[in-house]
C-alpha cells in the first residue's frame, strides 16, 4: 500500500481523466480515519460514489476529491506469502 503522506500519491489522484471503477479500493486523504474502502459504481460525469466503513456512503466530485487508489490486502488478492 502506498504511503498517503507521500505528495506523489496526491498528485496521482489529481491527474486529468483519472477514472474509478466499481470495486476499486480507495482512501480519502482528507479523512484518514475513514480507512480504505470500495467504490460502489464506476465514476460518471466527474463524480464517484464510495462506501467507507468508518464514514458511510459518500459522493465525491473528482475535480476536488482527494482520493487515491490503494492495493487490496493480500488475502483479497488470493496470493499468500510463502513460509
Amino acid at each position: 500500500m502506498k504511503d498517503v503522506r507521500n505528495p506523489e500519491c496526491f498528485a496521482m489522484s489529481k491527474k486529468a481523466g483519472m477514472d474509478f471503477f466499481q470495486g476499486d479500493r480507495v482512501r480519502c486523504l482528507g479523512r484518514p480515519e475513514w480507512g480504505p474502502w470500495f467504490v460502489e459504481a464506476d465514476s460518471q460525469n466527474g463524480k464517484v460514489r464510495v462506501a467507507f466503513l468508518g464514514g458511510g456512503r459518500k459522493l465525491f466530485t473528482l475535480r476536488y476529491a482527494k482520493l487515491i487508489k490503494v492495493a487490496p490486502p493480500r488475502f483479497e488478492t488470493g496470493h499468500f506469502p510463502r513460509k
